[in-house]
Protein backbone atom coordinates (compact mmCIF):
# COMPACT_ATOMS: atom_id res chain seq x y z
CA UNK A 1 0.00 0.00 0.00
CA UNK A 2 1.43 3.35 -1.04
CA UNK A 3 1.51 6.37 1.28
CA UNK A 4 -1.22 8.05 -0.76
CA UNK A 5 -3.43 4.94 -0.58
CA UNK A 6 -2.93 4.70 3.19
CA UNK A 7 -3.84 8.38 3.61
CA UNK A 8 -6.96 7.91 1.50
CA UNK A 9 -7.98 4.80 3.45
CA UNK A 10 -7.45 6.58 6.77
CA UNK A 11 -9.69 9.38 5.57
CA UNK A 12 -12.38 6.86 4.59
CA UNK A 13 -12.15 5.11 7.96
CA UNK A 14 -12.25 8.44 9.80
CA UNK A 15 -15.29 9.72 7.89
CA UNK A 16 -17.21 6.45 8.23
CA UNK A 17 -16.40 6.15 11.93
CA UNK A 18 -17.42 9.76 12.51
CA UNK A 19 -20.86 9.12 10.98
CA UNK A 20 -21.33 5.93 13.00
CA UNK A 21 -20.21 7.59 16.26
CA UNK A 22 -22.63 10.46 15.67
CA UNK A 23 -25.52 8.12 14.83
CA UNK A 24 -25.05 5.39 17.44
CA UNK A 25 -22.69 6.81 20.06
CA UNK A 26 -19.04 6.23 20.89
CA UNK A 27 -19.59 3.24 23.17
CA UNK A 28 -21.99 1.41 20.87
CA UNK A 29 -19.74 1.42 17.81
CA UNK A 30 -16.96 -1.18 17.86
CA UNK A 31 -13.99 -1.70 15.59
CA UNK A 32 -15.83 -4.71 14.16
CA UNK A 33 -18.78 -2.45 13.28
CA UNK A 34 -16.50 -0.04 11.45
CA UNK A 35 -14.72 -2.83 9.56
CA UNK A 36 -18.02 -4.43 8.58
CA UNK A 37 -19.39 -1.09 7.35
CA UNK A 38 -16.29 -0.55 5.20
CA UNK A 39 -15.78 -4.15 4.12
CA UNK A 40 -12.22 -4.29 5.45
CA UNK A 41 -10.45 -6.69 7.81
CA UNK A 42 -9.38 -5.86 11.36
CA UNK A 43 -5.79 -6.35 10.20
CA UNK A 44 -6.28 -3.55 7.67
CA UNK A 45 -7.82 -1.37 10.38
CA UNK A 46 -4.86 -1.89 12.71
CA UNK A 47 -2.44 -1.05 9.92
CA UNK A 48 -3.99 2.42 9.99
CA UNK A 49 -4.99 2.92 13.63
CA UNK A 50 -3.42 1.36 16.69
CA UNK A 51 -6.69 1.38 18.67
CA UNK A 52 -10.24 2.67 18.79
CA UNK A 53 -9.00 5.53 20.99
CA UNK A 54 -6.51 6.66 18.35
CA UNK A 55 -9.33 6.67 15.79
CA UNK A 56 -11.57 8.71 18.10
CA UNK A 57 -8.75 11.24 18.52
CA UNK A 58 -8.30 11.48 14.75
CA UNK A 59 -12.05 11.96 14.17
CA UNK A 60 -12.19 14.73 16.78
CA UNK A 61 -9.01 16.39 15.51
CA UNK A 62 -10.46 16.59 12.00
CA UNK A 63 -13.75 17.97 13.35
CA UNK A 64 -11.90 20.66 15.34
CA UNK A 65 -9.83 21.59 12.29
CA UNK A 66 -12.89 21.91 10.05
CA UNK A 67 -14.79 23.90 12.69
CA UNK A 68 -11.89 26.34 13.01
CA UNK A 69 -11.58 26.57 9.24
CA UNK A 70 -15.30 27.39 8.87
CA UNK A 71 -15.06 30.10 11.52
CA UNK A 72 -12.01 31.66 9.86
CA UNK A 73 -13.66 31.56 6.43
CA UNK A 74 -16.87 33.09 7.80
CA UNK A 75 -14.97 36.05 9.18
CA UNK A 76 -12.41 36.69 6.47
CA UNK A 77 -14.52 35.87 3.40
CA UNK A 78 -17.90 37.28 4.46
CA UNK A 79 -19.29 39.95 2.15
CA UNK A 80 -19.58 43.28 3.96
CA UNK A 81 -21.08 46.60 2.86
CA UNK A 82 -17.91 48.46 3.84
CA UNK A 83 -15.75 49.22 0.80
CA UNK A 84 -12.48 48.31 2.53
CA UNK A 85 -13.42 46.37 5.67
CA UNK A 86 -10.91 46.10 8.50
CA UNK A 87 -10.79 43.49 11.25
CA UNK A 88 -13.33 45.48 13.29
CA UNK A 89 -15.90 45.20 10.50
CA UNK A 90 -15.24 41.50 10.15
CA UNK A 91 -15.64 40.78 13.87
CA UNK A 92 -18.82 42.87 13.96
CA UNK A 93 -20.12 40.97 10.94
CA UNK A 94 -19.35 37.63 12.56
CA UNK A 95 -21.54 38.51 15.54
CA UNK A 96 -24.51 38.75 13.16
CA UNK A 97 -24.03 35.28 11.66
CA UNK A 98 -26.72 32.91 12.89
CA UNK A 99 -25.26 30.14 15.02
CA UNK A 100 -27.10 26.87 15.55
CA UNK A 101 -27.19 24.80 18.71
CA UNK A 102 -25.46 21.42 18.32
CA UNK A 103 -27.82 18.51 17.61
CA UNK A 104 -28.88 16.08 20.38
CA UNK A 105 -26.66 13.47 18.71
CA UNK A 106 -23.67 15.77 19.06
CA UNK A 107 -24.54 16.45 22.72
CA UNK A 108 -24.74 12.68 23.37
CA UNK A 109 -21.37 12.14 21.72
CA UNK A 110 -19.77 14.83 23.92
CA UNK A 111 -21.43 13.32 27.01
CA UNK A 112 -20.05 9.86 26.23
CA UNK A 113 -16.66 11.33 25.44
CA UNK A 114 -16.47 13.05 28.84
CA UNK A 115 -17.74 9.95 30.66
CA UNK A 116 -15.84 7.14 28.96
CA UNK A 117 -12.82 8.87 27.43
CA UNK A 118 -11.93 11.71 29.84
CA UNK A 119 -8.33 12.00 28.66
CA UNK A 120 -9.43 12.36 25.03
CA UNK A 121 -12.13 14.82 26.13
CA UNK A 122 -9.47 16.97 27.79
CA UNK A 123 -7.24 16.71 24.71
CA UNK A 124 -10.21 17.74 22.52
CA UNK A 125 -10.84 20.90 24.54
CA UNK A 126 -7.14 21.77 24.39
CA UNK A 127 -7.10 21.23 20.63
CA UNK A 128 -10.13 23.49 20.16
CA UNK A 129 -8.49 26.06 22.43
CA UNK A 130 -5.31 25.99 20.34
CA UNK A 131 -7.23 26.60 17.09
CA UNK A 132 -9.17 29.50 18.63
CA UNK A 133 -5.98 30.92 20.10
CA UNK A 134 -4.27 30.88 16.70
CA UNK A 135 -7.26 32.60 15.11
CA UNK A 136 -7.47 35.39 17.68
CA UNK A 137 -3.72 35.95 17.62
CA UNK A 138 -3.84 36.38 13.85
CA UNK A 139 -6.80 38.77 14.16
CA UNK A 140 -4.99 40.85 16.80
CA UNK A 141 -1.87 41.11 14.66
CA UNK A 142 -4.02 42.20 11.73
CA UNK A 143 -5.73 44.85 13.85
CA UNK A 144 -2.36 46.21 14.97
CA UNK A 145 -1.13 46.33 11.36
CA UNK A 146 -4.29 48.17 10.34
CA UNK A 147 -3.71 50.70 13.11
CA UNK A 148 -7.00 50.06 14.93
CA UNK A 149 -5.77 47.83 17.79
CA UNK A 150 -3.43 48.82 20.59
CA UNK A 151 0.24 48.04 20.02
CA UNK A 152 1.19 48.17 23.72
CA UNK A 153 -0.50 44.89 24.68
CA UNK A 154 1.03 41.66 25.87
CA UNK A 155 -0.30 39.81 22.82
CA UNK A 156 0.07 36.31 24.24
CA UNK A 157 -1.72 37.27 27.47
CA UNK A 158 -4.62 39.13 25.81
CA UNK A 159 -5.00 36.34 23.22
CA UNK A 160 -5.26 33.73 25.97
CA UNK A 161 -7.80 35.84 27.86
CA UNK A 162 -9.99 36.38 24.80
CA UNK A 163 -9.79 32.71 23.79
CA UNK A 164 -10.92 31.48 27.21
CA UNK A 165 -13.65 34.13 27.35
CA UNK A 166 -14.90 33.25 23.87
CA UNK A 167 -15.07 29.49 24.43
CA UNK A 168 -16.87 29.85 27.77
CA UNK A 169 -19.29 32.42 26.34
CA UNK A 170 -20.21 30.28 23.32
CA UNK A 171 -21.24 27.42 25.63
CA UNK A 172 -23.26 29.85 27.75
CA UNK A 173 -25.02 31.28 24.70
CA UNK A 174 -26.02 27.83 23.42
CA UNK A 175 -27.16 26.67 26.87
CA UNK A 176 -29.19 29.75 27.87
CA UNK A 177 -30.62 31.28 24.69
CA UNK A 178 -32.98 29.65 22.24
CA UNK A 179 -34.13 32.46 19.94
CA UNK A 180 -31.85 33.70 17.12
CA UNK A 181 -32.39 37.30 18.26
CA UNK A 182 -31.13 36.55 21.79
CA UNK A 183 -28.13 34.65 20.44
CA UNK A 184 -27.31 37.55 18.14
CA UNK A 185 -27.53 40.07 20.99
CA UNK A 186 -25.30 37.90 23.18
CA UNK A 187 -22.73 37.51 20.39
CA UNK A 188 -22.74 41.25 19.77
CA UNK A 189 -22.09 41.87 23.46
CA UNK A 190 -19.23 39.37 23.41
CA UNK A 191 -17.63 41.06 20.41
CA UNK A 192 -18.21 44.47 22.03
CA UNK A 193 -16.31 43.45 25.17
CA UNK A 194 -13.44 42.07 23.10
CA UNK A 195 -13.16 45.16 20.91
CA UNK A 196 -13.25 47.48 23.92
CA UNK A 197 -10.18 45.64 25.23
CA UNK A 198 -8.35 45.62 21.89
CA UNK A 199 -9.06 48.92 20.15
CA UNK A 200 -6.90 52.02 20.38
CA UNK A 201 -8.47 55.47 20.14
CA UNK A 202 -8.68 55.34 16.35
CA UNK A 203 -10.22 51.87 16.52
CA UNK A 204 -12.78 52.89 19.13
CA UNK A 205 -13.87 55.89 17.09
CA UNK A 206 -14.22 53.71 14.02
CA UNK A 207 -16.06 50.97 15.94
CA UNK A 208 -18.64 53.30 17.48
CA UNK A 209 -19.18 55.01 14.14
CA UNK A 210 -19.82 51.65 12.50
CA UNK A 211 -22.13 50.64 15.33
CA UNK A 212 -24.13 53.82 14.93
CA UNK A 213 -24.46 53.30 11.18
CA UNK A 214 -25.44 49.65 11.67
CA UNK A 215 -28.07 50.67 14.21
CA UNK A 216 -29.48 53.22 11.80
CA UNK A 217 -29.68 50.58 9.04
CA UNK A 218 -31.47 48.16 11.39
CA UNK A 219 -34.09 50.79 12.19
CA UNK A 220 -34.65 51.49 8.48
CA UNK A 221 -35.21 47.76 7.83
CA UNK A 222 -37.82 47.64 10.59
Amino acid sequence: MTKEQKTELQQTIRETAGKLFLQYGLRSVSINDICRELGISKKTFYLNYSSKESLVEDVLAEHARKTSERMTNRIFTQKLPTEQPCIIDRLMGFSSIQMHKPSPRHDRLVYELNKYYPEIAHWRLQTMHNYQYAFFKEAIHQGIQEGVFRDDMDIDLITEFITVQFMASIHHIFDHYSSPADKKSAMQLLVHVQLMALCNRKGLEYYFRQRQEAGHEDKEEE
